[in-house]
């Protein structure tokens, strides 16, 4: 007889239950879609007495997935990239951070180690899920309404929480300040009105956005675009270039180029726009046309 050599198996210190909302609901693949791409776990924290510590860096966790499509934590960890350790997570609240190819970045508490059962997670799209293309016969393709939350200067907004209340999902922007809303399929083409609530827990409501039945629509934030130049019509990059009547600044870019960005609620208006170089020297064009929603050409300057 064969001599069979049993061994204990280490349970997990953790189970991730990840699962696609939006595949789920359209009901088009099994039950329980698991997501798609690269999924990284993240310790970012520690809470105590509902006081939170920082990591830093951030410590992530290393699972492994099973054929369940479960991922599995068997303390194995690694900090920016160094080597992998072994780490015994004392019994406590943490903070977990998700980044997920094609989903949005979530973030919560969590209690560890918890081997006995699995946390059930699911993953909400982000900008650049490969929304369906084409109508299946069975299902429709839902609305989309797409844009970006920017700052004066052009950089993304984070932590922006964008929705149509009641009538879309709600998201929570990264640094890119990209964000996508998703419609129910039955959704009729009509107007809706897009709530922006800030880090600071302010509030913008920007009415009558255009959705289309079955399609994919933007709202754009109003700005304008130039260049500013040298007599031999070379760029001049860092030159400050303001708005007047308009909070914020923006610099122009190795190339000269740049990009000014106005509230969300914008409108029409034409306003003087003013360039500034590093020594002082200034030029200011009036009557520069800004339009609703819209990126418009905006002054060029230049500089002898």
């Amino acid at each position: 007889m064969a001599n069979i050599r049993l061994r204990e198996l280490t349970p997990a210190s953790a189970i991730f239950d990840l699962e696609d909302r939006f595949a789920r609901e359209r009901g088009v693949h099994d039950k329980h879609p698991r997501p798609m791409g690269s999924i990284k776990y993240w310790l970012v924290g520690h809470v105590t007495n509902s006081v939170r510590t920082e990591f830093d860096p951030p410590i992530r966790l290393l699972t492994v997935r099973n054929p369940s499509g479960y991922d599995l934590f068997f303390d194995r960890v690694t900090q920016e990239e160094s080597a992998i350790t072994r780490m015994d997570l004392g019994q406590g609240t943490y903070v977990l951070k998700i980044e997920a190819q094609f989903y949005q970045n979530r973030e919560f508490e969590i209690m560890l180690p918890l081997s006995d059962a699995a946390h059930s997670i699911d993953l909400e799209p982000d900008y650049t899920y490969p929304f369906p293309a084409a109508t299946l016969s069975h299902v429709g393709r839902p609305a989309l309404l797409r844009g970006t939350v920017h700052a004066a200067d052009g950089s993304g907004l984070e932590d922006v929480t964008v929705e149509v209340t009641g009538g879309s999902n709600d998201y929570l922007t990264d640094k890119t300040g990209q964000w996508v809303l998703i419609f129910p399929e039955d959704q009729t083409s009509g107007e809706v009105a897009v709530r922006f609530t800030f880090p600071d827990d302010s509030i913008v409501n920007v009415p009558a956005v255009a959705i289309v039945e079955g399609q994919e629509s933007s709202l754009t934030q109003a700005g304008l675009r130039g260049w500013v130049v040298n007599g031999a019509g070379v760029g001049i990059a860092g030159v400050v270039v303001q708005a007047a009547g308009h909070a914020g600044e923006t610099v122009s870019a190795d190339d000269g180029s740049w990009f000014f960005y106005f509230d969300l609620n914008q409108t029409d208006e034409l306003v003087s726009v003013t360039a500034t170089l590093s020594d002082g020297q200034m030029e200011t064009q009036h009557n520069v046309q800004v339009r609703f929603r819209a990126i418009e050409q905006g002054p060029n300057f230049l500089f002898q």
